[in-house]
């Protein structure tokens, strides 16, 4: 009988520890679904924000996108679509273990390096890039380094063969050292591509 005892006793104890660790994971679950409620309530403001940054706030410096990104979010709230109080949009639209990688492929941590990194991996059209200091081509080809990144100039007497290349084995191509975009790129850059 006493072993019976401590048995049962040993399984109440058990019993009480689960009913105690499951009470936490519903407060867990009660506050991620509250979250969550708060997440749908600003999505839409959310999204044209960010939507915004990606496609505007690229040729801008630091401050000039603070000052739209509020404007942008004071508009939003004034027609009822309200964005994340102190919404982050690098946090937004990239992963910790992505900003993460673009530190290790030597991009520099600041604040707009960062949110330069984001807008080229989220925009459409392919990106001119003003960098006088050589961090964002050190940090492009390093990021690109598995498909094989391909670097040329207009002044290279080989950059037709090199565009060819890359557009049919489908490599990255830097073109550095531009001046005026060469109208054979329009198309490209446009994306007005035809498959033979």
């Amino acid at each position: 009988i006493k072993a019976e005892m401590e048995l049962v006793e040993a399984r109440v104890t058990r019993a009480k520890g689960l009913l105690l660790s499951l009470g936490a994971e519903k407060d867990r679950w009660e506050g991620s679904a509250q979250g969550f409620d708060a997440s749908i309530a600003t999505l839409i403001g959310d999204c044209i924000l960010s939507a915004g940054v990606i496609t505007y706030s690229g040729a801008l410096d630091h401050r000039a996108r603070a000052t739209i990104f509020h404007t942008w979010q004071d508009i939003l709230i004034q027609l009822g679509i309200p964005p994340q109080n102190g919404l982050s949009v690098v946090e937004y639209l990239s992963k910790a273990a992505d900003r993460l990688g673009w530190v290790l492929q030597d991009l520099p941590s600041d604040d707009l390096s960062v949110e330069n990194a984001v807008i080229l991996e989220r925009f459409y059209r392919y990106p001119l890039v003003v960098d006088p200091s050589g961090q964002a081509t050190d940090f492009l080809i390093n990021h690109y380094k598995e498909r094989k990144i391909a670097k040329a100039s207009f002044r290279d007497p080989n950059f037709m063969k090199n565009l060819a290349s890359s557009v049919r084995f489908g490599t990255a191509l830097l073109v550095q050292d531009v001046v005026s975009v060469d109208p054979v790129l329009n198309p490209l850059l446009n994306r007005e591509l035809q498959r033979t």
